[in-house]
């Protein structure tokens, strides 16, 4: 899962000043990839990390869950013969 965070200039100011500085900032981003076989373990960190940026009032993006990688392994069916059976793990 990725989760995006965008920092700065995510508060809207009422000021002339504050909103030139607002914009003038450069917004950073920053990415958190969290990776573990058990998925509530994942959940929950992704949800303390949302309640933390809400209370900065920071802009959020995700969580975008991942695609899985599949490993398969080509076996043959019989090491001596019927060289084009095989079997896929």
């Amino acid at each position: 899962m990725i989760c995006v965070l965008q920092v700065g200039g995510s508060k809207v100011r009422t000021s002339s000043v504050s909103v030139e500085a607002d914009k003038a900032a450069p917004k950073q981003k920053i990415r958190i990839k969290l990776r573990s076989y058990w998925v509530p373990l994942i959940e929950d960190s992704c949800k303390q990390i949302l309640d933390a940026t809400r209370t900065t009032n920071a802009k959020t993006m995700g969580p975008v869950p991942l695609p899985t990688k599949k490993r398969i392994y080509c076996v043959l069916k019989s090491p001596h013969m019927h060289k084009d059976a095989r079997f896929h793990f």
